[in-house]
């Protein structure tokens, strides 16, 4: 192998794109992140030039990706396997503080009764039509309720695309009463943020609830989980793992809860499959080494609550009062 080809197998070249003026970005400062033992590692940098063309020594091998930052928005862009490294574009976006231009384009509350404890598990996905990025870091990109007998303790990951790695966002609260907001950039396309809290709690019960954007809202129970509420108007049964389907109108929510279940074990067993104790899911310490796993694990997941939201509903029905 000639030297010449040797290095440019161990180089990296591209530009950063500004895609909401089409103009270079220059003195952007681009990182290359790798993969290892230790998590994700920097790798090398470089910074770019006024024609916002950069050029870096580095392999992808493995698992990398490059990273930028422009107008305090973090990019990144993922190197795939076998694929190219000249010539990569990392695109970026002017930034605004109009989150309101962002709309939910898909709301999921799924409501788990377990022995002793409520799990309930939000999810929001925000569209931004723009081709600017939307973030109000004093203010927060999004507004969302959390009940009383969540005690303001929620975890909360975050990302952009459907491709995003989820990112651990704090609740900060609002000076409304059981309202919080999420610092968390809304870029071009879509934005997903999983809300989720547990409380103690032994059905019969209630949970009190709010929503506060405009747009359907899809309430998910398990098998096993009866929902009664004048809010809620059934929709279907999933078919897979007859989970129920409702949408929820907008505004205050109340919900009474029977009965015990959770998703992840509602699906009945293949003949093939060994009928033993069901299985709950540990994440590895590998999900706080290498984050682009937990974006697989993430997508799974909501890819099942993507079909269940898209379920074609039946004839509509009112929940049991």
């Amino acid at each position: 192998m000639s030297l010449a080809l040797l290095l440019a197998l161990l180089s990296i070249d591209g530009t950063v794109i500004n895609k909401t003026t089409g103009q270079p970005v220059a003195g952007a400062t681009v990182s290359l992140v790798k993969a290892s033992a230790q998590g994700m590692q920097p790798a090398g940098s470089a910074t770019t030039g006024t024609d916002g063309k950069f050029s870096l020594e580095g392999s992808a091998e493995g698992i990398a990706l490059l990273q930028t930052t422009f107008e305090n928005v973090n990019y990144n862009k993922l190197l795939e396997p076998g694929a190219s490294t000249t010539g990569i574009e990392i695109p970026v976006f002017s930034t605004s503080k109009k989150v309101q231009a962002a709309t939910v384009a898909q709301h999921m509350i799924l409501i788990e009764p377990v022995p002793g404890e409520l799990r309930v598990r939000e999810t929001l996905i925000y569209d931004n039509p723009t081709q600017t990025t939307l973030a109000d870091p004093a203010n927060g990109s999004i507004r969302f309720f959390l009940p009383p007998m969540s005690k303001g303790q929620a975890k909360i990951d975050a990302s952009s695309g459907s491709r995003g790695m989820p990112l651990k966002r704090a609740a900060k609260p609002t000076g409304e009463a059981n309202i919080y907001t999420v610092d968390f950039p809304l870029k071009p396309g879509e934005t997903r943020f999983d809300i989720s809290w547990t409380s103690p709690f032994a059905p019969p019960g209630d949970l009190n609830t709010r929503i506060l954007h405009q747009g359907q809202t899809r309430v998910i129970a398990p098998r096993g989980v009866t929902l009664k509420s004048d809010a809620l108007t059934f929709l279907t049964n999933e078919p897979r793992t007859m989970a129920s389907v409702f949408t929820a109108k907008n505004g205050p929510v109340s919900i009474s809860i029977e009965g015990a279940g959770t998703l992840a074990n509602t699906a009945p067993p293949s003949e093939e499959e060994d009928q033993g104790p069901p299985i709950d899911t540990i994440f590895p310490k590998l999900y706080d080494r290498i984050y682009w796993v937990v974006g697989l694990v993430s997508a799974i997941f909501g890819l099942a609550f993507y079909l269940l939201y898209r379920q074609a509903p039946a004839t509509p029905r009112k929940a049991t009062k």
